[in-house]
């Protein structure tokens, strides 16, 4: 079984660039061989790509990336960003 899920969040375009970078090194060595993770930015738009070998790898990295994103959007706002 193959799935794919995609995911557009909007993002204030001040913080896309922090957030895509705090992002990124955890789509280049993902945690397991059972998903892979595309991250790409666009206009005001970060775009998750997800593909999954079954649906409970599939359901660990969206709560594990979606948790990602919101720290790091947490995290900028903390410092006034």
């Amino acid at each position: 079984m193959k799935l794919e899920c995609f995911i557009k969040l909007k993002v204030d375009p001040d913080i896309l660039e922090p957030v895509f970078r705090a992002l990124y090194p955890e789509t280049v060595r993902p945690t397991s061989r059972r998903v892979s993770i595309v991250l790409e930015k666009t206009e005001g738009l970060i775009v998750f790509k997800f593909n999954a070998k079954d649906p409970t790898a599939l359901r660990a990295a969206l709560n594990s990336y979606l948790r990602w994103f919101s720290a790091a959007l947490k995290s900028l706002k903390s410092i006034g960003l």
